[in-house]
């Protein structure tokens, strides 16, 4: 985009990432003049989601990127004597060690022909053009499949012709009557209709022209002469990329905590009517010496209703859990172990092995050697988010993918006069020498804007201001044909598989259709690990560092299960049709060289939800705005009135016109009450049984409701 701009802004931003979409948001939201920009084509930075066609093309691009020094613009008209220039980085690149495989064989020479009048075209990699369109690809019915086999041009016309009559002879002669000539019972009148049936049709052969002899030649030779093939076990390469479309795939995947700083600052700034979110319904994880994924049960209905732990440890669980909720009222339960591990604390409350590991894994998701405070502050954490959305339910899935944040806040800075360019390069920073403070940027097109903030991804950093490079996180996506633990419904679930051996820690994350990230039939499963080595220039095999969870959760690649024509694999678990892999970089801020006025937001990490790029976006926008409100409310379209003076709303604050709109904060499903703080010297046995057996008519559906 080459369009010439505002020459000043209050504000200008690079990089469309969470982090800087909210801050974009938050300042237009109090009338900022703001400048947002990126290089991409695309919104979200390492934040954006893509279909699987511009995602294979994104892998290629970065593993071949090859770096841009060039540089068109005549600095000397554009820098004066008391202003200094700071290059940025031509590797804007935050990906690598970047692969993508499809594991589905090309359809082979015979087809499966339909009544399509128009078969749809699927453009080849290179040819897509990133898109943020979401409709789905129409839907095509088809007729029963015909076999259809290709002929040389060169083969003889009149042996083909022979073959035909005779074929056309034989067919009919083992033709048996229809049901009128049945119901006649007359042999005679029988056979005088099979002479005449096979009489006109080599009468229609003798009079069709060549070409209609050769394509009927074509189908008949198809059905008569093919072998018989076996029906495949997986669809085709080019089957599987006809919906191309309705995959979103997320660079950075992550799960929102219910009662977490997204989700407030979603519904005080009203940002959350440009989106849709779906229940992860479900939390999954393998115990120690087995290896098959199991339900962690969490709320009340979960503990009571779970197979996997006995009455006995139930009734302990729940009183822990409803400790945990409410331990700052209670510091004489964890004073002797402030300064321990969490295991010890878990320990002391005469917690069985396994509920120790559905509590450090899978609800609190933190390790063994976390100290006791910090774990139960997550603990706590988990158990808040519970029962807001759903009575079993502590987290939240965006719909369409992570992609639609940054596009949500984006949206909102632009609905309050923010100015977006893509596909638009900042080549340089502006400096003045005495103050070291920022005055603006220099873009590729040689326009020099300035401004009074500064804010940039690390990605964009200046290589004088970067301190090296590292590996943050190793990602893998996988695209199955079913569910890693097929269920009645579809479920969104969040999986742990925890440290085993020299294998790390994986968290993964599936979802399907219900969340618009895969066609119907399949499924998007994403994990991520902490890379065994951080050093940008080590070579990793990435399959062999996903290896152990792929063990855990597929049954293998379908090119590997249709070698071995499915007899020795698990036939519960679902095959890999298609994966990629890459690294997530990150790199160091050197402060010391860093101007005052710029501030940089961070690359995704390896945590699950999204409070460190909330507290970055918050934490900045008081530095510019001391005295301002982060995010308020923002009006409905009806709302809103312009005049001369611009815009105004009576109802123009924090304040909602319906007060039961955000749900007050809690304890979740475990309020602490009277019958929770009592002692007890041994459970109710009999009736932790009969409640057991009672829960079911309670226990949610597992589909969940929209926010």
């Amino acid at each position: 985009m080459d369009e010439v701009l505002p020459e000043e802004f209050d504000v200008i931003l690079i990089g469309t990432g969470l982090p800087e979409s909210v801050l974009s948001g938050a300042l237009s939201r109090i009338g900022k003049n703001v400048l947002h920009v990126d290089s991409n084509e695309y919104y979200g930075g390492s934040w954006a989601s893509f279909n699987i066609k511009t995602f294979d093309k994104l892998m290629s691009e970065t593993q071949m990127h090859q770096e841009d020094n060039s540089n068109p613009v005549n600095l000397e008209a554009l820098i004066s004597e008391d202003e200094e220039f700071l290059l940025m980085s031509a590797s804007q690149q935050n990906l690598s060690n970047c692969q993508s495989y499809c594991y589905l064989s090309k359809q082979p020479d015979w087809v499966v022909a339909t009544n399509v009048v128009e078969p749809n075209v699927v453009a080849e990699p290179d040819e897509v053009e990133i898109s943020d369109d979401k409709d789905s690809p129409v839907d095509v019915a088809t007729t029963a499949p015909t076999m259809v086999q290709k002929h040389s041009d060169t083969e003889d016309l009149s042996c083909r012709d022979v073959d035909f009559e005779e074929r056309n002879n034989s067919d009919n002669d083992n033709e048996k009557p229809g049901v009128s000539d049945k119901q006649s019972g007359d042999p005679a009148k029988e056979k005088s209709t099979d002479n005449d049936s096979r009489n006109g049709q080599v009468d229609a052969f003798n009079n069709a022209t060549s070409e209609e002899k050769l394509e009927n030649a074509s189908d008949q030779s198809s059905q008569a002469d093919l072998p018989h093939k076996e029906t495949p076990l997986f669809p085709f390469y080019e089957k599987f990329y006809e919906n191309w479309r309705r995959f979103n795939l997320d660079l950075s995947p992550k799960v929102m905590f219910s009662r977490g700083q997204l989700v407030e600052l979603l519904i005080q700034s009203n940002v959350c009517r440009y989106l849709e979110f779906r229940n992860v319904t479900r939390t999954l994880t393998v115990l120690s010496g087995e290896n098959r994924l199991q339900p962690v049960p969490c709320s009340r209905a979960d503990v009571f209703k779970s197979k996997f732990v006995t009455v006995v440890e139930k009734r302990i669980l729940m009183r822990f859990l409803t400790l945990c909720a409410n331990f700052e009222q209670h510091p004489q339960e964890y004073e002797a172990y402030k300064d321990r591990p969490f295991q010890d604390f878990l320990q002391s409350k005469h917690l069985s092995t396994k509920v120790q590991h559905f509590i450090i894994h899978s609800i609190a998701m933190v390790s063994e050697q976390t100290s006791t405070m910090e774990g139960l502050h997550a603990t706590q954490k988990f158990l808040k988010s519970l029962g807001r959305y759903g009575s079993s339910h502590a987290f939240l899935c965006p719909m369409y993918g992570v992609g639609e944040l940054p596009q949500a806040f984006s949206r909102l800075s632009a609905v309050f006069g923010g100015t977006f360019c893509l596909r638009r390069r900042v080549i340089g920073i502006v400096a003045d020498k005495t103050s070291r403070a920022v005055k603006g940027v220099i873009d590729s097109t040689g326009q020099k804007i300035k401004c009074q903030h500064l804010v940039l991804d690390e990605s964009h950093l200046p290589d004088i201001c970067r301190s090296g490079f590292k590996r943050e996180v190793s990602r893998a996506i996988y695209v199955t044909d079913k569910s890693v633990s097929p269920s009645e419904t579809e479920e969104v679930s969040l999986i742990t598989l925890p440290p085993v051996g020299n294998f790390p820690l994986y968290r993964v994350i599936e979802a399907g259709p219900l969340c618009c990230l895969s066609p119907n039939n399949y499924y998007v499963v994403h994990a991520l690990t902490k890379p065994s080595c951080v050093d940008e220039n080590a070579i990793v095999d990435l399959k062999e560092t996903f290896h152990s969870a792929e063990k855990t959760m597929f049954a293998g690649t379908a090119a590997e299960l249709e070698i071995a024509n499915n007899n020795e694999s698990d036939k519960q678990k679902p095959a890999v049709l298609w994966a990629a892999y890459f690294n997530m970089m990150s790199c160091g801020v050197n402060n010391d060289s860093l101007p005052g006025n710029v501030y940089v937001m961070s690359s995704p990490g390896f945590e699950l939800g999204f409070d460190k790029a909330m507290n970055e976006a918050r934490r900045t926008f008081e530095i510019i705005c001391p005295d301002e409100e982060f995010l308020p409310r923002a009006p409905e379209p009806e709302e809103i009135v312009f005049d001369d003076e611009g815009y105004k709303s009576e109802n123009n604050g924090n304040s909602r016109e319906n007060p039961n709109e955000q749900p007050e904060a809690g304890n979740g499903d475990y309020m602490e009450t009277e019958e929770d703080l009592q002692e007890e010297e041994e459970p109710d046995v009999q009736g932790l049984i009969d409640q057991e057996q009672g829960v079911g008519d309670h226990v949610s559906d597992g589909n969940g409701d929209n926010a």
